[in-house]
């Protein structure tokens, strides 16, 4: 059961509000660029995307959030479990728990720390549609507003190394990414995608 009302979030810190709306965001991602997805996720996933943009103003920090952003949030959120139920997460999930579990990284920001790198090996096309349909121009704008979201320091290597290592025993994160990812990182910009 899922209590989805607005007015739990007019109490909520701003940092768990940028966390949760972050780890939505994931999760309309990983639906999209996913083995498993279907028309049908892809409807829902869609329809996530275009309730999450109307409140990037409130999350970039240009204006101050009203009942109506609440409500576009929360939505967004459900459409978001709603979509991953149909296809589950996949990389950035996987890796994100190590931040969170050793560095105590709160877990919408941990999954939005590796969403960039997963979004940079996406068919073209596809991070396309998802970078335009969540309201951002492209992956560098995309990249600018998690910056803003992350105000952290860096997480050290060995933590990264870690998480990769970790990712390596969880099958189900790995088998729902549609393009190749091992060890070595993703395709050819490993460098950049940490894993």
């Amino acid at each position: 059961m899922a209590l989805i009302d607005a007015k739990y979030l007019t109490f909520a810190p701003r940092g768990v509000i940028l966390s949760t709306a972050v780890d939505a965001l994931g999760h309309l991602i990983e639906s999209h660029i996913n083995v498993n997805s279907t028309d049908y996720s892809r409807v829902i996933s869609d329809g996530g995307f275009a309730l999450w943009r109307r409140s990037l103003d409130v999350l970039r920090g240009k204006r101050e959030a009203e009942i109506g952003d609440y409500k576009n949030m929360m939505n967004a959120s459900a459409f978001a479990g709603m979509a991953i139920s149909l296809t589950g997460t996949s990389i950035p999930h996987g890796l994100s728990y190590t931040l969170t579990y050793e560095c105590g990284v709160p877990h919408g920001k941990a999954v939005g720390y590796f969403e960039a790198g997963y979004l940079r090996e996406a068919d073209k096309e596809e991070r396309g549609h998802v970078l335009r349909s969540a309201g951002f121009k492209d992956l560098g704008d995309f990249e600018e507003f998690f910056d803003y979201v992350w105000d952290a320091e860096k997480i050290e290597d060995a933590i990264l190394e870690k998480a990769a290592e970790d990712l390596m025993g969880n099958e189900a994160k790995i088998r729902n990414c549609p393009f190749e990812a091992d060890r070595g990182g993703y395709g050819e910009n490993c460098e950049e995608c940490i894993i």
